[in-house]
C-alpha cells in the first residue's frame, strides 16, 4: 500500500513468508520491485520430510533481512563489550 502523508511518500508492506509467519513493514524509502534473491521457506510435508519453496520478495525486504543481523551484532557490542550506557 502506498500513501502520501503530509507530503511524505509512505509504503506499508505485509510480507507472508510462511504459513505461520507474516511480517509488516512501514517505510519511506527503498524499492518495492522484486529482488534478484529468492527467500527459501522450509516446511514439512505430510510424511515428515523437509522441503522448501522459493518465494520472491520485494527488494526492500531482502535488504532488511540481509542487514538486520548486523544491527543486532552492533547492539550486542555496544551493550556488553563497549558498555556505552555505563
Amino acid at each position: 500500500m502506498r500513501a502520501m502523508i503530509n507530503g511524505v511518500n509512505v509504503r506499508a508492506i505485509a510480507y507472508a513468508w510462511s504459513q505461520k509467519g507474516c511480517s509488516y513493514f512501514v517505510t519511506t524509502c527503498g524499492k518495492t520491485t522484486p529482488s534478484d534473491y529468492l527467500y527459501e521457506a522450509k516446511f514439512e510435508d505430510e510424511w515428515g520430510n523437509t522441503n522448501f519453496k522459493s518465494i520472491p520478495c520485494p527488494d526492500i525486504i531482502h535488504f532488511y533481512y540481509e542487514y538486520a543481523p548486523l544491527i543486532d551484532k552492533h547492539n550486542k557490542v555496544r551493550q556488553s563489550v563497549l558498555a556505552y550506557e555505563r
